[in-house]
């Protein structure tokens, strides 16, 4: 009597290993995403500079109405050392990336620390969206402010 448990509790432990094990190989595991997913931020142009100009907006809240509007602001982040890159992996020079954008608000991809865009994302994006790979710390998205909270 004493080796039945024994043998149920090795059989439910081998059913275990045999299902994590499985999990592993199974085709949903491989198309995870990463830990590190890229950054979606907005961009308004490419200067003359060279500096990327990043929008970010602030909400203004104005009296005890409730009234408010949102703050438009630039940011302006150098591409000193930085990758330029679409989606589908093609380089790209500052000049060119500075047509795509063109003056106009556009969706962009950025990645830190030379991190290459993993190929779970390449189908979620339009093959041509930019995709700026930074050297070190890439710039992050401003949330937007809480309407309880004062300006900052």
């Amino acid at each position: 009597m004493t080796r039945n448990p024994l043998c149920a509790a090795a059989l439910i432990l081998l059913g275990l290993v045999s299902a994590l094990a499985a999990a592993r190989e199974s085709p949903v595991a491989k198309t995870s995403p990463p830990v590190n997913p890229p950054q979606i931020l907005v961009a308004s142009s490419i200067d003359a500079d060279g500096n990327l100009l990043l929008v970010n907006y602030r909400t203004i809240y104005i009296g005890f109405q409730g009234d408010s509007y949102n703050n438009r602001g630039v940011t302006k982040v150098p591409l000193k050392d930085v990758q330029i890159e679409t989606v589908e992996g093609k380089r790209l020079s500052v000049e060119s990336a500075r047509g795509r954008i063109a003056g106009r608000d556009t969706p962009i991809l950025v990645s830190a620390y030379k991190a290459p865009l993993p190929k779970f994302f390449k189908g979620m994006f339009a093959s041509d969206t930019l995709h700026f790979v930074f050297p070190a710390k890439a710039p992050a998205w401003k949330p937007i402010q809480d309407p309880d909270r004062p300006v900052r």
